[in-house]
């Protein structure tokens, strides 16, 4: 039940995001955010732990900043991914919006408890 929800909420992020700031991605309809939602939950399962790996000394010299760039990362690949569904529009924009889907995520774990 988590997961359903974690994914719901992305998916509403990225279609809010889409919406509000179409300047950093875009996201075509509802649907299309549920798609984009769920294959980065799944890229983030299973890519996600191995980059963090390879770059875990950047991530200790930047204090953590790095992961930002992580996200951003997860996102162009979900991008290659599902293209028809999710377009990037620059690595600034992608990053900024990796950010704000990073908060929002972190906002829905603390809500969400196990």
């Amino acid at each position: 039940m988590r997961f359903a929800i974690r994914v719901l909420a992305i998916a509403a992020a990225f279609f809010l995001i889409s919406t509000y700031l179409p300047f950093l991605f875009k996201v075509g309809d509802y649907v299309s955010a549920l798609i984009v939602a769920a294959v980065l939950a799944g890229v983030n399962a299973l890519v996600r732990p191995f980059v963090a790996v390879i770059t875990l000394p950047i991530d200790i010299l930047t204090l953590g900043l790095f992961s930002f760039v992580v996200n951003a990362i997860m996102l162009y690949i979900v991008a290659k991914i599902v293209p028809n569904h999710l377009t990037l529009f620059g690595v600034w924009q992608t990053l900024v919006g990796a950010v704000i889907l990073g908060l929002v995520s972190a906002v829905v774990n603390r809500l969400v408890k196990d």
